[in-house]
């Protein structure tokens, strides 16, 4: 009897490390460090505007994943977070001989759907294990805002003003294709991955070329 509720145990733990190592869920945070590949497209259509400067700040997400076992040393990780992204923009107009620098601000927020292939490179077995991901990801534009600076006080053309806002709005498109890739390390329910990720088109939908560049380190801890 002794021997058969010791079977009987083992062959349930067994099955519970199988369906845990079948599906899992969790949570998972970070920081992106991200810039656009940026192209100025009316910069002949605006003479006056001499120079367009864009410095990007550091971003976050959070979000949820889950662990799908495929076969062997593979699974399906999708995941679903919230990330925010901004940027400053510095815009130099040139009247008669004065060059004047104007400032403008992007802060945009997204829902990012990243489909990814998780496989396991090394396993260390009770040392956790380290693996890698690469796959597609799904960016949905939830919304943007641009904010200009209090200085166009300091031109004589009233048309300034609208001169830059016009030339330098940016429409962004509300979904944006790009691939994530990177390495991880897993010990327990713990993890902390690092990616890349590159945009596959133009993001703006005017006024700008916009391709994105972004280094991701995340955090994430599994329920399952």
């Amino acid at each position: 009897m002794k021997n058969f509720l010791l079977i009987i145990s083992v062959l349930l733990i067994a099955a519970n490390a199988n369906a845990q190592e079948a599906f899992s869920f969790g949570v998972k945070g970070g920081a992106s460090f991200f810039n656009y590949d940026t192209e100025f497209l009316n910069k002949h259509d605006n003479p006056n505007i001499s120079n367009y400067e864009q410095e990007t700040l550091p971003g976050y997400n959070i979000g949820v994943f889950a662990k799908i076992f495929l076969t062997g040393p593979l699974y399906f990780q999708p995941e679903v977070y919230y990330s925010q992204k901004s940027m400053k923009e510095t815009i130099t107009v040139v009247e008669g001989s004065i060059p004047l620098k104007f400032a403008k601000n992007d802060v945009m927020h997204f829902v990012d759907v990243p489909l990814l292939l998780n496989a396991t490179i090394f396993d260390f077995t009770f040392a956790g294990k380290i693996y890698g991901m690469a796959g597609p990801n799904f960016s949905f534009l939830t919304s943007s805002k641009e904010t200009y600076g209090t200085n166009f006080g300091t031109t004589s053309n009233p048309n300034t003003e609208d001169l830059i806002k016009d030339a330098t709005e940016n429409d962004f498109k509300t979904l944006n294709y790009t691939l994530q890739a990177g390495l991880g390390y897993e010990i327990r329910k713990f993890h902390v991955d690092f990616r890349y990720e590159r945009g596959l088109m133009n993001m703006s939908e005017e006024n700008f070329d916009m391709t994105l560049n972004n280094f991701m380190i995340g955090i994430g801890l599994r329920f399952m």
